[in-house]
């Protein structure tokens, strides 16, 4: 038995009304339909439901009105059987009025759809048999109020905390629909429900976190049901059953210098995988004339880049990079009495570590010229970064 049917549909038909009596800028602008609506809606607020489907029935259809007008009609016949629900006649009547709302209107109002569905649910609960619309008019099960009566059973078991008959019934109801939006929402919170209550179910946290991905992309900003509020819920319920990974993705950006070229920048970026990428470019900044005036004894250029290995979750970071360099130093030629700037081309090759605190990096390793050749002198690197994203 249905307890409960919304009237606040009462309000917004006479608030209507207002607005087109209003909209001519005169009080006469009010026809005699709309006196007539307005009457209708009166004995409706008085409980006479004969009264009202008096005048109702006398109204013709307009295309504003023709839902309110439809609406109350089921309405009034709904509670004019429940006075007396041992009346087949007004219990045909009562049901014809609401299948044919349903086959005319479907979901165009949500909240006229949820009180006309809730009645029909009612109503075909006391007589399944074919609805006798007049003396020649038969009405078949139809399936768009099929769907709503799995829609309003599901609500019902929802709302008496039968989570998982609810959860089963929303799922079985078609997608397709303007009422897609209610009937996800119910259907997610029937499964979280059923979570909360048995948290240890591997099963139901898995398709939980499935259907609240699935409903955040679905109903998102851009799209035309798009609830705020139901999308701020969701939303945290979400976050309540994804574990956060601390491997989290980052891209720093900062300094890196050594002991002949002090003077970088470093890149560093790391993915969630705990996979990334470096590169450094480093330099002495000195003229070839500082050299032979003895101010400085060599010059380096060089460019490092390499992939990132995650050591220990989320701190360490080990660095290895190959690249390639320019190297000038103080040549000298004492028999030929000849001093000038030897330059030459290298292959270059890194190796450090990241130690990452917070959205600071600190960052030291050592950088090779021809590491077959020279692994014995190593050039010392230091750095610093800055996660920026």
């Amino acid at each position: 038995m249905i307890k409960d049917i919304r009237f606040k549909s009462y309000k917004k038909a006479l608030f209507l009304i207002a607005v087109l009596m209003f909209s001519s800028g005169s009080l006469n602008a009010q026809t005699a339909e709309d006196i007539n609506f307005t009457k209708a809606l009166s004995y409706y607020n008085n409980k006479d439901y004969a009264k009202t489907l008096e005048v109702l029935n006398k109204l013709k259809s307009d295309e504003v009105f023709d839902i309110y007008i439809d609406y109350y009609k089921v309405l009034s016949n709904y509670h004019l059987w429940l006075k007396d629900t041992s009346s087949t006649p007004l219990l045909r009547k009562a049901r014809a009025s609401a299948e044919t709302y349903m086959l005319k209107h479907d979901d165009k109002n949500i909240d006229f759809y949820e009180n006309v569905a809730n009645a029909l649910n009612e109503l075909k609960r006391r007589e399944m048999k074919v609805v006798i619309i007049s003396d020649t008019t038969f009405i078949p099960t139809n399936p768009k109020y099929d769907e709503a009566l799995k829609y309003v059973t599901a609500l019902e078991y929802y709302q008496n905390k039968d989570y998982l008959k609810a959860y089963e019934t929303f799922k079985s109801v078609n997608r397709g629909r303007s009422m897609d939006s209610q009937t996800d929402y119910y259907e997610l919170m029937s499964l979280y429900s059923m979570y909360k209550e048995k948290p240890g179910t591997k099963n139901w946290k898995t398709e939980l976190q499935k259907k609240t991905s699935d409903f955040l992309t679905k109903y998102n900003a851009k799209t035309k049901y798009h609830d705020p509020d139901i999308h701020s819920k969701v939303s945290n319920i979400n976050k309540s059953i994804t574990p956060v990974s601390k491997r989290q993705p980052y891209l720093s950006l900062g300094y890196e210098g050594g002991l002949i070229a002090p003077y970088g920048i470093r890149f560093e970026y790391m993915s969630k995988a705990g996979l990334g990428l470096f590169a450094n470019v480093r330099t002495s900044l000195a003229k070839d004339q500082d050299i032979l005036n003895e101010k400085i004894i060599e010059n380096k250029n060089e460019v490092m880049v390499g992939p990132v290995v995650r050591l220990v979750d989320p701190w360490l970071n080990l660095n290895l990079g190959v690249g390639a360099g320019y190297y000038s130093s103080l040549h000298r030629n004492d028999y030929k009495g000849v001093l000038d700037v030897g330059k030459t081309t290298y292959l270059a090759t890194y190796a450090g570590l990241t130690l990452k605190l917070g959205k600071v990096g600190l960052s030291g390793g050592a950088s090779f010229m021809d590491i077959g050749e020279a692994l014995f002198k190593p050039e010392p690197t230091i750095g610093i970064t800055y996660q920026i994203k």
